[in-house]
């Protein structure tokens, strides 16, 4: 009989030990649960955060871009104002010399319209 006890009582202590080991696993097994939950939380954090991201970045690809085209057009409107200043310093030279021109021709008209004085004919040579 006392073997018999011994080995009931052997069983009994196996089956605490068995029931703890199984209270044990079934604890890992939540933590293990918990943790995939996390993780998965995780992935849909970084997720929302890739697509704010990436949203950001077309944001900044679009300013680029405009500025860009800004600068192109900057770039042609400073050449339209540097064509437009050489032709005003075109204009400004020739109306300069325009006045002397007009003036050394209603000098020579004058002197040719004014054939006689005093019954004597004065080439244009002679007033010089």
């Amino acid at each position: 009989m006392n073997e018999s006890a011994e080995k009931v009582e052997n069983g009994v202590a196996l089956a605490n030990r068995s029931g703890q080991v199984i209270v044990r696993f079934l604890q890992v097994a939540e933590d293990s649960q918990r943790s995939g939950e996390e993780i998965v939380s995780a992935a849909k954090w970084m997720n929302l955060l890739t697509n704010e991201l990436v949203g950001t970045m077309n944001g900044v690809s679009a300013v680029v871009e405009g500025n860009s085209a800004a600068t192109e057009e900057m770039a042609a409107g400073s050449s339209e104002v540097t064509h437009a200043i050489e032709h005003i310093n075109g204009v400004k030279q020739r109306s300069t010399v325009l006045p002397q021109n007009i003036v050394a021709k209603l000098s020579i008209q004058a002197l040719t319209s004014i054939q006689t004085i005093g019954n004597k004919t004065i080439s244009p040579e002679r007033l010089r």
